[in-house]
């Protein structure tokens, strides 16, 4: 019987609790009792492995078709790999070409933020905005303090 241990899965999505138990189902000792730490692990580990999937998934179709929407979902899953400097080089080639994609100033930001580089990111969210992003619109409004000086 496989088992997970665990006092609380509150924290989690339902997304990641169908996972969770679907990896334990598939992949895993059915003898053994899984503690939280244990099937969280596992999950990541499969989550890297698609990550990584999609990663090269992106990279033919970008060399078959140069469209931005390829880097910029590349650029997703490097971020979820937490490969910053790969992300910021394929967005910044994004900008290169179209440097009105508010999508690549939005992820942009969110990378700038996640390293601690909070003015930057919120410098970017607002070029982000000025592109027409609404996702960076509303991370600018959440994580970016605006001062009205008269």
């Amino acid at each position: 019987m496989k088992k997970i241990v665990s006092s609380n899965f509150d924290f989690l999505t339902t997304e990641d609790k169908i996972l969770i138990k679907k990896i334990i189902i598939e992949k895993v000792d059915p003898e053994k009792t899984y503690s939280l730490s244990d099937a969280l692990e596992i999950m990541q580990s499969v989550k890297s492995e698609k990550f990584e999937e999609s990663i090269k998934s992106f990279s033919v179709a970008y060399d078959l078709n140069k469209s931005s929407t390829y880097l910029i979902n590349r650029a997703v899953s490097l971020i979820n790999l937490k490969d910053y400097a790969s992300a910021e080089k394929d967005l910044n080639t994004v900008l290169s070409k179209e440097n009105s994609n508010g999508r690549a100033y939005e992820l942009l930001g969110s990378i700038n933020r996640l390293k601690g580089k909070n003015i930057s990111a919120c410098e970017l969210w607002e070029k982000g905005i000025l592109a027409g992003s609404e996702e960076s619109k509303r991370l600018k409004e959440k994580y970016c303090i605006t001062l009205d000086i008269n």
